[in-house]
């Protein structure tokens, strides 16, 4: 599927991942994204446990549409940007497992 230069223009600025399985209009985009003020609010210490909670699906659901870019033909190995997206999402990944695995030890 190829994304239109006027879609990728708009997108550079945005914070998180286009639904590819989901975005059949790209004048309509399927976005999963992160909110960046709710994210500085954690880490202020100054967030609330619903917009922890907002934060904690934010990252899954932006996890999930990266998996499921990789694995339904939206990414790609020979794409810098592609590889950009998939890289910086396993330290995120990686934080969650730990989280869960911490969890459950205590």
């Amino acid at each position: 599927m190829m994304i239109p230069l006027k879609m990728v223009l708009a997108l550079l600025g945005r914070r998180g991942v286009l639904n590819v399985g989901y975005t059949t209009n790209f004048e309509l985009p399927v976005w999963a994204g992160l909110q960046s003020e709710v994210f500085e609010k954690i880490r202020n210490s100054k967030a609330s446990n619903k917009e922890i909670h907002s934060a904690f699906k934010q990252v899954v659901l932006l996890i999930y549409t990266i998996r499921n870019n990789l694995f339904h033909g939206g990414k790609r190995s020979d794409d810098a940007n592609d590889v950009n997206v998939v890289s910086q999402a396993i330290p995120l990944l990686k934080m969650l497992i730990d989280y869960f695995i911490e969890t459950e030890d205590a």
